[in-house]
């Protein structure tokens, strides 16, 4: 797991390098959660629209 996340980083790396934009979902996950109505409608549809770990189906409110 190491190697292959220092390959990453590497890969990423070279992306941005070349003028590549590319997205952490880390990043975007923890700026989502920053904004109180966006936190509440995703907690909210975690636990109300059936959304579980290992579904294959995901229902999304709108």
């Amino acid at each position: 797991m190491e190697r292959a996340g220092k390959e990453h980083d590497m890969f990423v790396e070279a992306l941005r390098d070349r003028g590549v934009l590319v997205h952490s979902l880390d990043e975007l996950l923890s700026a989502t959660m920053a904004l109180p109505e966006a936190r509440r409608w995703l907690l909210d549809c975690r636990t109300s629209c059936g959304w579980r770990q290992g579904s294959p189906g995901r229902r999304w409110r709108t």
